[in-house]
């Protein structure tokens, strides 16, 4: 009896001292360090929101690609924090899958991911580590462990110390992935259970390692969007502005507090929806330098898994030169956002850059799906002030650079129109346009007599202004113009930056009444002086669009003359 009693003892300490030396050396439960604080943590104790972090510094979310999961009980003491009672835990359920944990490390270094975590006889009995530091490419490099051995029926911690992988540190696109063993996948009963996930690391003072005198310039929480659909956006921060040229956008509720700033409570966010099409953000630098760009983003099932950023320094031509990283992977959840981060400070020329944009693009599945959206919160662009402003250029004179007089205009449809000033063209795409006597002395350069005007002829149809503003700044559109009775009753006016796609954005006006007198012309002018887009800008373009009824008429017309874009000289 005896000997049998020492030979238990003796196979006990034997698989006690196999089981610490391979798997569970040196871990604290839980981490006691002073130097730490606890960065993002799920206790799993609210059977109804799993996978919704308890608490969280901002972007962390969970993404099991398994069959489901559910709650278990009992959890674990291990590893809970703030006095929490052991209530539920995660389970795992087979077939199993990959458990992705989202869980940025913006802010923070030498980092530790801690959980408890156990099986039933069927599930997994290993869990083997990897991570990624661009969100997508995962690797094991650093990692003193890489597979863990679970017990039956009983909780283990398991602790992966990355405090000396330095690329982990203060990193937007930290992620931890737990795979399970292969038997675990082709089965249906069995399950791997985990609780109170936590990630703790050392603040590095702010969301740089080296932290200057960063300051928000740009930023948008979306809490006062209005409902409906495609509401004016108006920034909390800032003058900047965003356009979205998809199918169309709205608010959604819930948004995030994810990258909030001033506390700003988790309102509504930015819905952006199928079909998809870029967002652009206008954000011009001027006064300041190392500029980085963070927004919230989460994404529904049809929702363009992918955003991909470029940049424009002449607000037209976008490219990516420069990026560490372009590409972001969007996790799909309807509530629990991310934090993506995307870093310009090493791009000198965007340092104070009033013509600054950024692109976002979405995936082409997206482009062509009817459902499905992206939501996106909280953007905000900081940046260092410059300690040595770079001066404004020392402006020309403010002269006419296009002008149409039309009073060379031949007899006929659709004749030739040719500038007196400038290179621009004009096209319009209603029914006909010929001259009209009178034309109108109003907005006449050069004391050019009232000869003849431009007719544009009902069916109308828009009217294109091509006017490049190269080396030109502060631009103004003025023309005159009247209607007869049939013809159109307003002027909408939109413009392009890039050639193709027409905005209002920065317009303090944008339909213009006209009134109806056959020979009597009325002063009209729009001002594009605060839309840094139209400056020096060789694809710029201005849109005249007339109202549905005159779309329709067979009769009627508007009509338009001295038409002229002025701005200073560069």
């Amino acid at each position: 009896m005896q000997r049998i009693i020492l030979s238990v003892i003796i196979l006990f300490c034997l698989f006690s001292c196999s089981l610490d030396d391979r798997d569970f050396a040196d871990i604290e439960n839980p981490i006691d360090n002073k130097e730490y604080k606890l960065v993002h943590y799920w206790n799993f104790n609210n059977k109804n929101t799993l996978d919704v972090p308890t608490s969280t510094e901002g972007g962390a979310s969970l993404e099991y690609a398994g069959s489901r999961f559910d709650d278990v009980e009992p959890g674990s003491e291990i590893n809970s924090r703030n006095g929490d009672e052991t209530g539920y835990g995660l389970r795992l359920r087979n077939p199993s899958g990959e458990l992705i944990i989202n869980v940025p490390s913006t802010g923070y270094k030498d980092v530790i991911l801690s959980y408890a975590a156990t099986r039933t006889g069927s599930g997994s009995q290993t869990q083997t580590i990897s991570y990624t530091t661009d969100g997508k490419n995962y690797t094991q490099t650093g990692l003193s462990q890489t597979d863990y051995t679970l017990l039956e029926d009983t909780y283990v911690l398991i602790q992966l110390n990355f405090s000396g992988i330095e690329a982990t540190d203060n990193n937007p696109n930290f992620k931890v992935k737990v795979e399970f063993d292969k038997a675990s996948s082709q089965i249906e009963n069995g399950n791997n259970r985990i609780d109170n996930l936590t990630l703790d690391g050392i603040p590095t003072g702010g969301t740089n390692p080296e932290p200057g005198n960063a300051q928000i310039f740009h930023y948008w929480n979306f809490n006062n969007l209005e409902k409906g659909d495609n509401p004016s956006i108006t920034p909390n921060i800032g003058t900047g502005a965003l356009e979205y040229l998809g199918n169309y956008y709205d608010r959604v509720d819930p948004g995030s507090n994810v990258n909030a700033q001033n506390n700003d409570e988790a309102g509504y966010a930015l819905r952006l929806r199928n079909q998809s099409d870029a967002l652009v953000m206008t954000v011009p630098t001027s006064g300041y330098e190392k500029v980085v760009l963070k927004y919230a983003a989460t994404r529904t099932g049809n929702g363009s898994k992918t955003q991909t950023i470029y940049y424009t320094l002449n607000g037209r031509d976008y490219i990516q030169t420069g990026l560490t990283q372009t590409v972001f992977d969007i996790t799909e959840d309807d509530i629990v956002y991310s934090l993506y981060q995307v870093d310009f400070s090493s791009i000198l020329e965007i340092n104070n850059n009033p013509n600054f944009k950024i692109k976002v693009v979405f995936d082409e599945a997206s482009a062509t799906a009817d459902s499905g959206n992206n939501r996106i919160d909280n953007i905000s662009l900081e940046g260092e002030p410059t300690k040595d402003p770079i001066p404004e250029p020392e402006l020309g004179p403010f002269e006419v650079f296009h002008y149409w007089n039309f009073n060379d205009l031949k007899k006929g449809d659709n004749p030739e129109i040719i500038p007196n000033i400038g290179t621009g063209t004009l096209e319009y795409f209603g029914n006909y346009y010929d001259r009209v006597d009178p034309g109108s002395n109003l907005n006449a350069q050069n004391n050019d007599e009232a000869g003849y005007a431009l007719r544009l002829r009902n069916q109308s149809g828009a009217f294109i202004m091509t006017v490049p503003t190269t080396h030109h700044t502060n631009i103004v559109l003025k023309y005159a113009a009247t209607r007869t009775g049939s013809g159109s009753q307003t002027h909408t006016i939109s413009y392009t930056t890039d050639g193709t796609n027409y905005i209002q954005t920065g317009l303090s006006q944008t339909v213009f009444n006209i009134t109806e007198d056959d020979t009597v012309f009325s002063q009209y002018e729009i001002d594009f002086s605060s839309i840094s887009g139209a400056s020096n800008n060789p694809d710029f373009k201005i849109k005249m669009e007339f109202d549905d009824a005159s779309a329709t008429a067979d009769s009627g017309n508007n009509r338009i003359d001295n038409i002229t874009i002025e701005g200073n000289t560069l």
